[in-house]
């Protein structure tokens, strides 16, 4: 009987668990890093997906534009920043204003 009762009270803080999970976006999200952190506002941004998604984990993966562009069709990285026009209509890309 104890070892029902303890798998019993596992699985209802499981389901609960659960439940208060619903709706939260979470994973593993691969970013590419340009030049030096500061100028494209790593900081800030890494802060804001802490305080909004503190589910996902973020790994950052440094390089330059050519190739963070290239890990990005690859699939290695979920997005990325990039100096310069993109072409490609696959891709959204937008300019930071200072």
């Amino acid at each position: 009987m104890p070892f029902a009762t303890k798998t019993f009270d596992a699985a209802v803080e499981l389901a609960s668990a659960a439940k208060a999970m619903q709706g939260q976006v979470g994973g593993t999200f691969t970013l590419g890093t340009i030049i030096d952190p500061k100028s494209i506002r790593l900081g800030a941004l890494l802060s804001a997906l802490q305080r909004y998604y503190p589910e996902i984990d973020v790994h950052l993966q440094h390089g330059i534009s050519g190739t963070v562009l290239q890990r990005l069709v690859s699939g290695q990285l979920d997005a990325c920043f990039f100096l310069g026009p993109v072409a490609d209509p696959q891709f959204k890309s937008g300019a930071f204003e200072r």
